[in-house]
């Protein structure tokens, strides 16, 4: 407690950091270096998973893990830590601060690992139907899901008439999203364009078109 500190375990492949509030009282943490069972077979993940236990103690202030990825993962982009449980991968984030080296900031550890998320969000129509008559009135409706990284939050979703910003209305429970315009539409032919990105930056876009009479 009260002292910075940082360590280094093999050759430089994990730091682990703490600053001078990080801790309330002297802690002892473990930490094992395991070969990864990867969980999700279609994501890339570093050849090492680690695990880093408190004793249940409580952190005062997150610790900083910087994580070097090996040579085959480093052809990747982008990686980011996931914490690994019983039910997969789960997103913890971090950002690059150099060639395939992440730091991320934890108060809650466990076993994580370094990985690649290389699949896009899903996104799934469900009203208008492309090529319909639209409705002044009538709600743009969709789900919106990504099993990995998550989508996180409302900005990483994007819903335009044409070139015209509507706001969604994210049901994140249910993974739906609804969107209806706050402008009257001209008659015609229009493209809704439907944008989600998930944390690791993914981005899946779809366009339908529809008719305004």
């Amino acid at each position: 407690p009260g002292q910075a500190d940082t360590a280094v375990y093999w050759d430089n492949r994990l730091r682990v950091s703490v600053s001078s509030r990080t801790v309330y009282d002297t802690l002892l943490l473990t930490l094992r270096r395991v070969n990864p069972d990867n969980p999700r077979p279609d994501t890339p993940v570093s050849a090492w998973m680690y695990d880093l236990n408190s004793g249940g103690e409580v952190l005062r202030k997150p610790l900083t893990l910087e994580i070097t990825a090996d040579s085959l993962l480093r052809r990747h982009h982008p990686l980011h830590v996931y914490g690994v449980t019983q039910n997969g991968l789960s997103f913890w984030g971090g950002d690059s601060v150099g060639p395939g080296r992440i730091s991320v900031r934890r108060k809650s550890l466990g076993r994580f690992v370094l990985a690649a998320d290389t699949v896009v969000p899903v996104i799934r129509w469900r009203t208008p139907a492309d090529s319909a008559r639209f409705n002044f009135g009538d709600k743009i409706r969709f789900s919106a899901m990504d099993s990995l990284s998550g989508i996180g939050t409302e900005r990483h979703i994007d819903v335009r008439w044409d070139s015209i910003f509507v706001l969604p209305e994210w049901d994140f429970e249910n993974h739906t999203v609804s969107a209806k315009l706050h402008f009257k539409p001209q008659p015609g032919w229009h493209r809704i364009t439907l944008t989600v990105k998930d944390q690791a930056g993914n981005i899946r876009r779809t366009r339908r078109t529809v008719f305004v009479k």
